[in-house]
């Protein structure tokens, strides 16, 4: 089981990586953009804590994803039938 601790750390730094120097507004939401990307960090965190298997699949399914686009790889796991397979 990946850690609490450290999937806060990671989400803050990847969302945090991805936040412009300037804030603006999406005109198909009205939102800004800053509120949009809270909204999807704070879903995503909502979604990892009520089903912590299938994130850690994802990592490791991530992990291998990075593998093949860096070619260290030839083949891409379906993540798919990984999901269906932690239900």
């Amino acid at each position: 089981m990946i850690k609490e601790d450290k999937i806060n750390l990671v989400m803050i730094a990847f969302f945090e990586a991805i936040k412009p120097d300037k804030d603006y507004e999406i005109e198909s939401t009205g939102l800004s953009y800053f509120s949009t990307l809270d909204l999807i960090k704070n879903s995503a965190s909502e979604a990892i804590k009520k089903n912590p298997d299938k994130f850690e699949i994802l990592v490791n399914w991530f992990v291998s994803a990075s593998m093949y686009l860096l070619d260290d790889i030839d083949d891409l796991e379906q993540i798919d039938l990984q999901l269906r397979n932690a239900q």
